[in-house]
């Protein structure tokens, strides 16, 4: 037995269950501390190209304002760590996190912290949208994403009772 910790950016091959292949993932990706269970992974083949709605929808919206380089799921900008939707001029980073797939049970916890800390170590703004805030703030998040690429000072926040 081996001991690892949280920070550990150690490349673990893994079997798909879909169809077989082998693929590398990140042992933060297999391994979840906080449950101590192992979570299987799809191969990059099978992986449904790594874009949900929801990133593909904030993409187009940014799109309607801002028409400079985008590089989409990229694991090269904060390795190994992948950011959803990157602008690199702007130095901008939108990560969309799903219910789901972003829960204590499928991250370990101080994931999101750990992306924003290395976003912020490069230089890059990291604007984390979750599927609540989004499904309930919308419009204040694009008002938000709009002013920060167009340089103007704003700021959102979130209280318990979903108001602003």
């Amino acid at each position: 037995m081996f001991t690892i910790n949280n920070n550990s950016h150690i490349r673990v091959r893994t079997k798909c269950p879909k169809c077989g292949n082998y693929s590398y993932h990140s042992f933060h990706n297999v391994y979840n501390y906080t449950t101590g269970k192992y979570t299987e992974r799809l191969c990059n083949k099978c992986y449904y190209n790594g874009t949900s709605k929801y990133e593909l929808t904030i993409q187009s919206y940014i799109s309607t304002f801002y028409s400079g380089k985008l590089i989409r799921n990229s694991r090269k900008v904060i390795q190994p760590l992948e950011l959803d939707l990157y602008y690199p001029e702007k130095k901008i980073a939108i990560e969309f996190n799903g219910n789901y797939w972003h829960d204590e049970n499928h991250k370990p916890r101080d994931y999101h912290y750990n992306k924003f800390k290395d976003c912020l170590n490069s230089c890059i703004t990291l604007v984390s949208i979750f599927e609540n805030e989004w499904k309930l703030k919308k419009i204040h998040i694009k008002n938000y994403l709009k002013d920060l690429f167009n340089g103007k000072d704003n700021s959102l926040s979130f209280n318990d009772d979903h108001t602003l």
